[in-house]
C-alpha cells in the first residue's frame, strides 16, 4: 500500500478529489469520496479488502451493481474510502455505480493500488 493511503478515511477522501483515476486505458478526475469506517462496515468485514491480507482496491458486488473501494488506514482497522464521482471527458458519473460503469469495471474483484504523480492506477489480474 502506498504511503498515501496509510492515513484516515477522512484525510485521504479530502486529498483525493481533483486526482486521476486510471483503470487500464479509461481514466477520469475523481469529484466524490466517501470516508468508510468501521460502523459503516459492520456486515462487510468478511470482504478482501478488510480480511488480514487486505487488498488494496475492491470492487464489491452491491444489489446488481459494482462499488470501489480503496483501503486506507493499517492492517487490521476497517477502514477505507468509497469513490463516488468522477469526470471523465467532460461528463460526470455521480454515483458509485456510474463510476464502476464508466471506468468499464462490471465485476466483483480486487486489485493493486499504485500512486505516482497526482494519479491512482489500479490494476486488476
Amino acid at each position: 500500500m502506498h504511503k498515501f493511503f496509510t492515513r484516515s478515511p477522512l484525510d485521504v477522501s479530502i486529498e483525493l478529489k481533483g486526482k486521476i483515476l486510471q483503470v487500464g486505458d479509461r481514466k477520469g478526475i475523481i469529484t466524490k469520496v466517501k470516508p468508510q469506517y468501521p460502523a459503516d462496515n459492520a456486515n462487510w468485514t468478511d470482504r478482501p479488502i478488510f480480511g488480514s491480507h487486505p487488498a488494496n482496491a475492491y470492487v464489491a458486488a452491491y444489489r446488481g451493481k459494482c462499488l470501489l473501494f480503496l483501503r486506507t488506514g493499517t492492517p487490521g482497522v476497517n477502514t477505507c474510502v468509497r469513490i463516488d464521482g468522477i469526470e471523465m471527458e467532460g461528463q460526470a458519473f455521480s454515483s458509485p455505480s456510474q463510476v464502476c460503469k464508466a471506468l468499464g469495471i462490471d465485476s466483483e474483484r480486487i486489485g493493486k493500488v499504485d500512486y505516482a504523480r497526482g494519479v491512482i492506477t489500479i490494476n486488476f489480474p
